[in-house]
């Protein structure tokens, strides 16, 4: 019945979602349920099945209410940041190494020994992403934070990570979550995509049909003047 109400995108997004759930292999093509459960669609469909005989307010089990739900969901805030992430600009292997060596050795050595390599390295190009004006400056800093949280983990990691430990049920929710907003972004950024390519496409058949308007008129306006000049 959600199916024949919600069309095959609702189905599809059932099957993503229980893929690994028996109970909905009858989704599955080469399952021997399937002829039976698409039957069922097609009478919804034409109003084969008397849906006034069903109680009004039918049982569900609890893996179809999941799966609904599951499948209606919208994710509304953004996941946290990750910790330990983060992207360098355009660079070739050996600075990316150099990089992350000075970083390490920083998180290890602290800000003294961070003044003295931009002393002794000041007139060393490699060493540029130790200024703020450099692209990768950012990614630097970063990068010594990361190692730092590593080498001296706050209390506040490591209680959560305890939490995620004993709590695996809550990390999958948090892994889910993340894929759901993903997915979400995505969808609304082709959207977007969509939207502006329809305005693009207006735009230019905008322009078209005026150059063409203008183009006959003038066309037409020379036609006229040569056929007064004829007629003297």
């Amino acid at each position: 019945a959600f199916v024949a109400r919600n069309g095959v995108d609702f189905e599809n997004k059932i099957r993503e979602k229980e893929a690994n759930n028996k109970r909905f292999n009858f989704l599955s093509p080469t399952d021997p349920y399937n002829a039976y459960y698409k039957q069922k669609v097609r009478d919804f469909q034409e109003g084969k099945v008397d849906t006034t005989t069903v109680a009004p307010k039918p049982h569900l089990p609890e893996a179809v209410k999941d799966a609904v739900k599951k499948a209606e969901f919208v994710p509304t805030k953004p996941p946290p940041a990750f910790e330990f992430c983060a992207d360098p600009a355009t660079i070739n292997a050996y600075d990316l190494d150099l990089i992350r060596l000075t970083a390490l050795f920083v998180a290890r050595n602290g800000r003294q020994f961070l003044t003295q390599l931009m002393t002794r390295e000041a007139r060393n190009f490699q060493f540029d992403f130790l200024k703020p004006q450099h692209s990768n400056f950012t990614y630097f800093t970063k990068l010594v934070e990361q190692y730092t949280k590593v080498i001296i983990p706050p209390n506040t990691i490591l209680e959560d990570l305890r939490k995620e430990k004993f709590n695996t049920e809550k990390l999958m929710e948090d892994v889910n979550y993340r894929v759901a907003w993903e997915k979400h972004q995505k969808s609304l950024r082709d959207k977007e995509e969509k939207e502006a390519e329809k305005v693009c496409a207006m735009a230019l058949l905008v322009f078209h049909n005026s150059d063409l308007y203008r183009t006959g008129s003038i066309h037409s306006k020379n036609a006229f003047k040569l056929s007064a000049d004829l007629n003297r």
